[in-house]
């Protein structure tokens, strides 16, 4: 965070980020230092013990709204909540894991 994300920040370009799997790690990162920053920075769901149902958040750019659902699409009652009534906005989800078929992790999920 402080070599990278911060400095661009700190340059006035907007970034916008979800947790992986090497942030959740307990030995590399016991305080879970990028859960809490991400819960901060962007008012996003946090537990320090199921990391599957935090960094959940959402923005809205240029009428499109994006949904962060953190490392993978795991905490479907935050996305119940907060997807919109209606339709008519775009909707972008995002989220560290890869969907596409080409990549050999995509569904392990």
């Amino acid at each position: 965070m402080n070599d990278y994300l911060i400095p661009i920040e700190k340059l006035g370009i907007p970034v916008k980020i979800c947790v992986g799997n090497h942030d959740i790690n307990r030995v590399r990162n016991p305080n879970l230092t990028i859960l809490k920053y991400i819960r901060d920075r962007y008012n996003a769901t946090y537990s320090w013990l199921d990391y599957n149902n935090s960094s959940c958040y959402k923005f809205e750019h240029n009428g499109v709204l994006f949904m962060c659902l953190g490392l993978y699409p795991k905490n479907l009652e935050w996305l119940k909540k907060n997807l919109p009534k209606d339709a008519t906005k775009p909707i972008i989800f995002f989220y560290h894991y890869s969907t596409d078929p080409e990549f050999a992790l995509s569904d392990w999920w």
